[in-house]
């Protein structure tokens, strides 16, 4: 019977979280630290100028301040505002990664493939 209330008592008090029966976990502060670019690949007629709207969603919830960047400016440009970004593509083929970073550093990426 003893035994049985010493349990009780030890189960009791991980349950309101007395110290020393703390759980580990992996979230963090923010809730959803994800930053999704959305669409997430793009294909395109090299030759062709195209524009494309990207836009964000996830990420420290913040939908105004975000830094757009392409990662060959011979292949297209980016130009941001807010969570929306239009992107123009040059006439060269090639492979361009659309990367966009929010106040928090948190990173998304898309992909546009001109060929």
């Amino acid at each position: 019977m003893l035994r049985n209330w010493i349990w009780t008592i030890v189960i009791g008090s991980c349950v309101i979280m007395l110290p020393g029966c703390e759980t580990s976990s992996s979230s963090s502060s923010s809730p959803n630290t994800v930053l999704t670019v959305i669409p997430a690949t793009v294909y395109l007629v090299a030759g062709r100028i195209s524009d494309v709207q990207f836009v964000t969603a996830g990420g420290d919830g913040n939908y105004t301040n975000y830094t757009w960047s392409a990662s060959s400016n011979s292949i297209g440009t980016v130009y941001g505002a807010g969570s929306t970004a239009l992107y123009q593509s040059t006439s060269n083929a090639g492979i361009n990664v659309i990367r966009v970073i929010d106040l928090s550093g948190n990173v998304g990426t898309a992909t546009v493939t001109q060929e």
